[in-house]
């Protein structure tokens, strides 16, 4: 058995044992910063990205395949599927 990991948290709850990608609430917020400088005037770069990324991951799935989560990553996962 070999352990899928996902670009998005969909993907992790789907199944994959993980995933690391963007938020897309944090997505939406770059985008309403760059509309904000748009509208006062201000450059809007080509390409923006969000600040932070998102881990996610699903306990169920990594349990299968005898995969145990380090406290480090589960400290730092925004989502964790049972």
């Amino acid at each position: 058995k070999v352990p899928f990991y996902g670009s998005t948290k969909s993907m992790t709850r789907e199944g994959a044992v993980a995933s690391f990608g963007i938020s897309f609430a944090e997505m939406g917020k770059a985008a309403g910063k760059a509309a904000l400088g748009l509208e006062s005037g201000a450059a809007v770069p080509e390409v923006f990205f969000p600040e932070k990324n998102e881990i996610t991951l699903n306990a169920a799935a990594a349990g299968r395949l005898g995969i145990e989560f380090p406290r480090s990553i589960l400290d730092k996962a925004g989502y964790l599927f049972p």
